[in-house]
């Protein structure tokens, strides 16, 4: 079992440095509506998407609210 003290560490070194922003229900659509068009942009055009989690996703909130997919 992984110590209390150790997984605190952990966060305090490598967690997120910012605090977390709150959408609301209007954003979240909005943010889900562009990931969809995106990735039926990029399979209409007969590319591949290999897998989409959190890590390849960014969001910009502070100037046009939008979202962009990485295939890194």
């Amino acid at each position: 079992s992984v110590d209390e003290t150790a997984s605190g560490v952990y966060w305090k070194r490598y967690g997120p440095k910012s605090s977390p922003r709150r959408l609301n229900v209007n954003q979240i659509r909005t943010v889900g509506r562009q990931i969809l068009e995106s990735l039926y942009l990029i399979y209409e055009n007969q590319l591949v998407y290999g897998h989409l989690h959190s890590g390849n996703l960014l969001f910009d909130h502070e100037q046009t609210f939008s979202v962009q997919l990485f295939d890194i």
